[in-house]
């Protein structure tokens, strides 16, 4: 949550973030960006290895006060867990 939580202090400071995750079959890399209208673009890649390359899997667009709002959210539960 460390990484979530660096991207999200870089997006609200620098007006991008990324981190990444690493998981057995591959990585994920999560890209933040503010864009017009105060919103925020979130775009999520997937790679399994150097031959493939990073294969786009999901983006979307919301307003950043909520998203900013709702991350906090989570971050602050999942701390809170033993």
């Amino acid at each position: 949550m460390a990484v979530l939580r660096a991207a999200s202090e870089d997006l609200r400071r620098d007006g991008v973030g990324e981190c990444f995750w690493q998981m057995a079959r591959g990585e994920y890399r999560l890209l933040f960006r503010r864009i017009e209208n105060d919103k925020v673009r979130l775009v999520v890649l997937w790679a399994n290895g150097t031959v493939t390359g990073w294969e786009h899997v999901f983006w979307t667009e919301c307003p950043y006060p909520v998203w900013q709002l709702e991350v906090s959210r989570e971050l602050a539960q999942t701390v809170a867990l033993p």
